[in-house]
């Protein structure tokens, strides 16, 4: 039972890191189109208006914060409601969005700007308190539910 766990836990951490190396792939890809085929990718997305750039940004950095978060936890066998950890996985997506700002200045048609980094940040912080908030909840309250014995039929009874 020990080793199938530690299989499963290897697993999880293959795919947590091949998962955010994709996620890094894909916001470098997406980066390094020139303005005129950045903005013919997010055509489809019209009818967002203005906000197109910027929701774009949030979805980016906030999954990419997810993914890395993910990534952290499945080191842990405890300890997931930890802020740290939160605080780790969005300072590294900010700081990816930082780089990917500064590859920017290189690709004709495009630039760096602080409002996108601001997003970024905004984006990464808020999708890892939604990950954060929902794990710490969603443990407190499955614990609740186990009972002294540590299952749900000690209570049954």
């Amino acid at each position: 039972m020990a080793s199938e766990t530690t299989t499963l836990r290897w697993v999880w951490r293959g795919i947590s890191l091949a998962l955010v190396l994709g996620w890094l792939g894909l916001i470098y890809f997406l980066s390094a189109r020139t303005g005129s085929e950045a903005a013919d990718a997010i055509s489809p997305l019209f009818w967002l208006g203005t906000l197109v750039d910027e929701i774009a940004h949030l979805v980016l950095y906030g999954g990419l914060a997810t993914l890395l978060l993910l990534g952290f936890w499945s080191w842990r066998s405890e300890g997931y409601g930890e802020f740290r950890w939160v605080w780790l996985a969005a300072s590294l997506a900010l700081f990816y969005g930082l780089t990917d700002e500064y590859h920017q200045t290189f690709v004709p048609g495009r630039s760096a700007s602080l409002k996108d980094i601001l997003i970024d940040g905004a984006g990464a912080m808020a999708s890892a308190l939604v990950w954060f908030y929902l794990v710490t909840h969603w443990t407190r309250w499955t614990r609740r539910f186990k009972g002294p014995a540590g299952s749900a039929s000690a209570s049954a009874d």
